[in-house]
């Protein structure tokens, strides 16, 4: 059974400039300077109900240690799938799970422990376990270490880390991370400023789906000049190349 990992949605959002960042200024109206954290999503089975091992089969499975059998079952009580949700059952048994090796659990523990669910908020061991599931290359786990390092939530902050894992998420294939990049590119956070640079990333973020990327892709094209624009163009052309799009 395959699902679907929890999501820590942590993306930069447009807003008007504020906070210690420095704003850029532009002939457009606003700057980027702002992250904004939306609640964990829910995991959903995408195999067909006809091949989905039952719930006894699992909890067997799980109790025997199999570490896959233990993601599941945690999964199952999260969503209710096969029986009644419970959260804290879940949280036990993705803790389980990713103690045993499994970097899908420990995306999702790591997200229960970020927000709270069924215990106690527990950043610095939200950002422990996103950072071993990080070591196994997971996407998202890249993705969500990658936040917390930029924000400084249960551990210092650090521009330059947060950076790397954002690019290192990208190139596993985490779509969030391209917009996130554009942002620090755009800002120069943890990276030498480069418009140019932003520009390919927001466009890029705008081709996987983002509609949010608009924004700051129509505030940076009033800044370049026409030989910008052009390797702005090019540069999210080569970007998009690189990941069949």
């Amino acid at each position: 059974m395959n699902r679907l990992l929890f999501t820590l949605a942590i993306t930069f959002a447009l807003s008007a400039c504020s906070g210690t960042h420095t704003p850029v200024a532009t002939t457009g109206s606003g700057s980027v300077s702002s992250v904004s954290v939306s609640s964990l999503s829910g995991s959903t089975a995408s195999s067909s109900s006809s091949s989905r091992p039952t719930f006894a089969r699992v909890q067997k499975d799980a109790t025997n240690g199999n570490a896959i059998a233990q993601f599941e079952l945690g999964a199952m009580y999260h969503d209710g799938d096969g029986v009644a949700k419970d959260p804290a059952k879940a949280r036990e048994w993705f803790k389980k799970s990713a103690d045993n090796g499994n970097d899908k659990a420990m995306v999702n523990f790591g997200l229960m422990e970020y927000n709270g669910e069924a215990g106690d908020k527990n950043l610095r061991n939200a950002a422990l376990y996103f950072a071993r599931a990080a070591d196994k290359s997971e996407p998202r786990a890249l993705f969500n270490l990658g936040a917390m390092y930029y924000r400084g939530e249960g551990i210092p902050q650090d521009l330059k880390k947060a950076y790397s894992l954002f690019v290192a998420a990208a190139n596993a294939g985490e779509k969030n991370a391209y917009f996130n990049l554009g942002v620090m590119y755009y800002k120069g956070d943890g990276v030498t400023r480069d418009p140019v640079e932003a520009y390919a990333w927001f466009a890029l973020a705008e081709a996987g789906g983002d509609a949010n990327a608009s924004k700051p892709l129509g505030i940076i094209k009033q800044i370049l000049t026409p030989d910008q624009m052009k390797k702005a163009e090019a540069e999210a052309k080569k970007l998009m190349s690189e990941r069949g799009m």
